[in-house]
């Protein structure tokens, strides 16, 4: 759904959330946008840490692309 889905947490933090989404958010997208832009209103990010992401519905907590032929 966002334009570069290999951009990071720090990548989309300006002074206020930035992502670029591929196509414009439906009303229901973008009200679920701005509710979570409020629950992380108050969380603070740590420039010196990295990104870690971690997939929890395999078990090796890794998300695994479909690769089409």
């Amino acid at each position: 759904m966002v334009r570069d889905p290999e951009c990071y947490v720090y990548d989309c933090w300006v002074e206020d959330w930035y992502i670029d989404f591929r196509r414009p958010l439906s009303v229901p997208e973008f009200e679920r946008w701005k509710a979570l832009q409020d629950e992380l209103a108050n969380v603070v990010l740590d420039s010196d840490s990295h990104d870690v992401v971690i997939w929890a519905l395999e078990k090796e907590k890794a998300f695994h692309y479909p690769i089409s032929i």
